[in-house]
């Protein structure tokens, strides 16, 4: 993994979560961090729309070094063809254009390249969620920008964050977005998910006939502990249609604590709170029950890749009797006194293993 592979921001969340330590001054800093590089996604993505020159036309952005953004546009069959380049202030007001067709620079190369790479990978749908129709809009950001502010070399790093939207215009999708690594060729070294947690509010209301002021998810372990720039940038995307005012999200921050991090929708204010976990219940993605006569123990995961490694991945290998998944209510009526999983709870009912199934380490043993 390229340790230079994103922005200072990222960089910042590493300390951010692994020093356990954090002063208010430091979250807020790191809060106007994140603020600040959302600002820079939204105005890239909302540059890229505004340079279109025809329905067949390809179009992308980038960051030049004194903070104005430059857009440029090509027809998908001439990709070696620049037709038209437009250079916008921060206020994404033009400040100067050109159309005349040319050949691309060398910068402009490897951001066709990645543009091209990125294009396969959303069309192979292997970034699907839910079966959902979705768009996934690229933002393209050069990793040593100061160092090339032109974009004339060849080594120049880049990263591509890919912003969801959505078939329904009406829907503001959350979460599932993802950076893409390039090498300074346009090549793709490794793709990474920021949020693996999707959920798609509609923009006037989440229940019918309820008023929403404000939205609260809960980030999985493995993920950022507070609100991802890409979520900002998509709030920021689709601010037009939203009538809730806030978004929250928790997320366990050490043993003792939690962070709740408020993005709030008006005032473009983003805090970050450390809390201890006695005012918070931490609600994992799935609880899962394994049962060996009378014999129960309960462990709680955050996403299915973890229980299919830790418990299905052995399973197969053992003599089990059945597995039992759980909508919520259902598992809270057959199990009253257990944490259940926001998505429900599975018990798996074992008769005798082949293999040693269970963790060394058991997050709760029931007798």
């Amino acid at each position: 993994m390229n340790i230079h592979r994103s922005l200072l921001t990222l960089v910042s969340l590493f300390c951010f979560w692994h020093a356990n330590c954090q002063t208010q001054e430091e979250f807020d800093a790191f809060a106007q961090e994140v603020l600040d590089e959302a600002e820079l996604l939204f105005r890239l993505a909302r540059a890229t729309e505004l340079n279109a020159i025809s329905n067949e036309s390809e179009r992308l952005a980038y960051k030049l070094s004194n903070d104005d953004i430059k857009s440029i546009s090509w027809q998908s069959d001439s990709p070696n063809q620049i037709l038209a380049s437009i250079v916008y202030n921060p206020e994404l007001e033009p400040v100067s254009q050109e159309s005349n067709p040319r050949e691309p620079n060398a910068g402009e190369k490897i951001l066709i390249s990645a543009y091209n790479k990125t294009q396969e990978i959303i069309d192979s749908g292997d970034l699907d969620f839910e079966g959902r129709i979705t768009i996934l809009k690229p933002i393209f950001i050069f990793q040593n920008q100061f160092e090339n502010p032109d974009i004339e070399h060849s080594n120049t790093e880049l990263i591509v964050y890919l912003i969801r939207d959505d078939a329904d215009d009406q829907v503001v999708p959350m979460g599932g977005d993802f950076y893409l690594e390039f090498d300074g060729n346009g090549f793709l070294n490794d793709i990474y998910s920021i949020d693996e947690d999707y959920f798609h509010p509609e923009g006037s209301k989440i229940i019918e006939g309820e008023e929403v002021m404000g939205v609260i998810h809960g980030h999985s372990r493995t993920e950022d502990p507070i609100i991802s720039a890409t979520e900002i940038c998509s709030i920021l995307l689709h601010e037009d249609i939203i009538t809730w005012e806030d978004l929250t999200v928790t997320r366990s921050y050490t043993d003792s604590t939690f962070t709740k991090t408020i993005y709030n929708i008006p005032s473009n204010t983003l805090t970050i709170e450390e809390q201890p976990n006695k005012e918070f219940n931490y609600n994992p993605t799935w609880a899962v029950l394994i049962r060996f006569g009378e014999q129960k123990y309960l462990e709680y995961f955050d996403s299915s890749d973890e229980i299919s490694s830790e418990i299905f991945g052995r399973i197969d290998e053992s003599w089990h009797k059945g597995i039992v998944v759980y909508e919520p209510e259902q598992a809270r009526a057959q199990y009253p006194e257990l944490t259940v999983g926001r998505l429900g709870l599975i018990e798996v009912l074992m008769k005798k293993s082949k293999v040693k199934l269970l963790p060394d380490e058991i997050t709760t043993k029931i007798k």
